[in-house]
């Protein structure tokens, strides 16, 4: 279920009108070969289009 976003107050900058996953997925169209996630202990390095994918396949599970 989609709920609105609110402001209270006077605001410079109006909200975005997309959901999280939305500005992901933006994000992800912009900058798909940049490092997006680096886990040191775990040697694992994920760019912006590796962790959508990541997240992508555990979502189906």
């Amino acid at each position: 279920m989609i709920h609105s976003s609110y402001t209270c107050g006077p605001q410079d900058k109006a909200l975005l009108v997309m959901t999280i996953g939305q500005a992901f997925d933006r994000s992800v169209a912009r900058f798909a070969e940049r490092e997006a996630l680096i886990v040191r202990q775990q040697n694992l390095h994920y760019s912006m289009r590796e962790l959508m994918l990541a997240e992508r396949e555990q979502g189906a599970r």
